[in-house]
């Protein structure tokens, strides 16, 4: 009786409804009681529905890859997967080809050998406006991206296949257009405030 009533202290909400909308289920025994309740009020997810979140869960660009790794090795467990699904699972969920290819190259025996070798490396926050997908960043390749210069525009930070801005003739002027003469030179360089070509 003492665990029953420890039981129902606990409960909340619905649940207290539940176990009060019977009298007779305070007097049950506490595993028939637990049961009723289980039965009640726990949803059942089916292990193709668990598989198919699974599936569906990749590594969003907002999070480090321990949280991934923790939800997804939350999921397998429910399903009992063994620990080459689970590392194939956490590979295929990673968004970047690169990356993607590196983390099957290394051939992790173990999938927390795969987040210490990701504990650093993360997706950015915007994605390629070039359609070619989302570039991974680590320690030390911030810098490098910042150091990128676009042979279209001049302007660093982005590589030329990604450029938004109008495909520039070879040899012509970064920021005019114009063949008899370079950035340097340009006169409309300097009395354009706007710089639509970003030239340095």
């Amino acid at each position: 009786m003492q665990k029953i009533l420890l039981c129902m202290a606990k409960l909340k909400g619905k649940a207290m409804q539940w176990i009060h909308a019977d009298p007779s289920r305070i007097v049950q025994p506490l595993g028939t009681l637990l049961d009723g309740l289980a039965a009640a009020f726990e949803s059942k997810i089916s292990k193709a529905e668990i598989r198919r979140k699974l599936g569906a869960r990749i590594w969003n660009v907002d999070e480090k890859f321990s949280l991934y790794y923790e939800e997804k090795t939350r999921l397998a467990r429910e399903i009992h997967l063994d620990v080459d699904e689970l590392l194939d699972g956490l590979i295929e969920g990673i968004p970047n080809a690169i990356l993607r290819a590196q983390a099957s190259i290394q051939c992790f025996e173990d999938p927390s050998k795969l987040v210490r070798a990701f504990a650093d490396v993360r997706l950015p926050l915007k994605r390629s406006t070039g359609g070619k997908g989302t570039t991974a960043v680590g320690p030390g390749l911030d810098n490098a991206m910042t150091e990128t210069r676009c042979f279209n525009c001049n302007y660093k930070g982005h590589w030329a296949r990604d450029c938004q801005k109008p495909k520039r003739e070879k040899g012509t002027c970064y920021h005019c257009g114009a063949k008899d003469h370079m950035v340097a030179q340009c006169t409309k360089r300097k009395d354009d405030i706007g710089n639509n070509f970003n030239a340095s």
